[in-house]
């Protein structure tokens, strides 16, 4: 029964280190999408911008690869399985823009960004509500309510 525990707790610690990696990316790319916000669109830096979709692109794999699937509670599964379509929709949105947006791929520019970077915040926002309800039934870490 020891090591069961002892597997228990390594699982809790890595599925918490998961859960706060994620955030942190969250946060980097919230951070630097404000950045964005505000500069003319003629002024973006291709390296700062294939930055953020480098940024975005694992943001968004680190649920579906990392927390979703490694989680054996049948309460957070079945969470994680009903809102698995509406997050999955999130992140191929998330990866189409990142697609768009690569270096090199802009073949129009950056005249589209700020518009395509609002559609990505409104995506990005139901996202977040969508992860913190599975974070929050992990009961692993604080979430943000909203």
């Amino acid at each position: 029964m020891g090591n069961l525990n002892m597997k228990y707790a390594m699982d809790r610690r890595a599925t918490q280190g998961l859960v706060a990696k994620l955030l942190t990316e969250r946060d980097q790319v919230l951070a630097r999408m404000c950045r964005f916000s505000g500069v003319p669109p003629f002024d973006h830096d291709a390296v700062l911008v294939t930055e953020f979709c480098e940024l975005l692109t694992d943001y968004v794999a680190a649920a579906h690869f990392g927390l979703y699937e490694r989680e054996r509670r049948r309460l957070v599964r079945e969470l994680a399985a009903a809102l698995c379509p509406d997050i999955a929709a999130t992140t191929e949105l998330a990866l189409e823009f990142s697609d768009k947006y690569c270096a090199g791929r802009a073949h129009g520019g950056y005249v589209d960004l700020h518009g395509d970077l609002a559609r990505l915040g409104e995506v990005l926002a139901r996202r977040i509500k969508m992860e913190d309800r599975v974070i929050g039934a992990l009961g692993s870490v604080p979430t943000v309510q909203g």
